[in-house]
């Protein structure tokens, strides 16, 4: 009996795969780092999306970080299994630092390897909106129809770079005839004068975003991460 449901479970998980690639194609995405404030050019991100064409949501993203030498900065591999809660693997190569998590049984582990230390830290997923990095773009897309009617979605959100979880509320602040803008805030009114939110647009038709206005993966200096203004092209 037991041979008989792991076969049928194997079946299951077979055919979503090849659903799923059926349906996936894959797109090149570049994304144009500045400084938020001075505009100052900081780096570029260059995406090779794989993405579900029914649904719009990534199902995998390879992201590489480079400077203004065209120098490689950092990667990061993107898995979204779990669409708003992805495995992600970020490398630094200015900082010789790594970092791996993975969200299990209802669990996220993340492992951060700096030099030839390693540390574990996990959390339990209290609630079921909850996101982690960039996880935002499946929870837009996945609340598409309420958000843009104007409609505030509540969510938490694990900030990879502490492993901290904190409650947003994402919102629709502005539209035009093609593009909508939502605003990613901080759920607490004391914490919003110490931290700036998050602000996206995407294309109205498509889903696809194309601009990001917030905390960036890479670091400034030891304690501080970049805050930049991403504008993205699709190829």
């Amino acid at each position: 009996m037991i041979a008989i449901i792991n076969d049928w479970l194997f079946s299951l998980t077979l055919l979503y795969s090849i659903n799923t690639l059926a349906n996936s194609t894959l797109i090149t995405v570049i994304g144009t780092a500045v400084d938020h404030q001075t505009k100052q050019p900081l780096y570029q991100e260059h995406h090779q999306l794989n993405i579900n064409q029914l649904t719009q949501l990534p199902i995998t993203d390879t992201v590489k970080y480079y400077g203004p030498n065209d120098q490689l900065l950092a990667k990061k591999t993107v898995n979204y299994k779990l669409p708003k809660t992805p495995s992600i693997e970020f490398i630094d190569y200015r900082l010789n630092y790594q970092q791996r998590s993975q969200v299990i049984d209802n669990t996220i582990i993340i492992t951060e390897k700096v030099e030839n230390k390693i540390i574990t830290s996990t959390q339990t997923l209290l609630d079921k909106n909850t996101i982690v990095d960039a996880g935002f773009d499946s929870m837009i897309k996945l609340n598409w129809q309420p958000l843009t009617q104007g409609k505030a979605i509540k969510f938490r959100f694990i900030a990879l770079f502490n492993g901290k979880s904190y409650g947003f509320l994402a919102k629709k602040i502005q539209q035009t005839e093609t593009t909508v803008s939502f605003r990613l805030a901080l759920d607490n009114m004391l914490l919003r004068w110490i931290a700036d939110p998050i602000e996206v647009t995407y294309n109205k038709q498509t889903k696809r975003l194309l601009r990001y206005q917030g905390i960036s993966n890479l670091l400034k200096n030891p304690d501080e991460n970049y805050v930049v203004d991403i504008s993205y092209t699709y190829q």
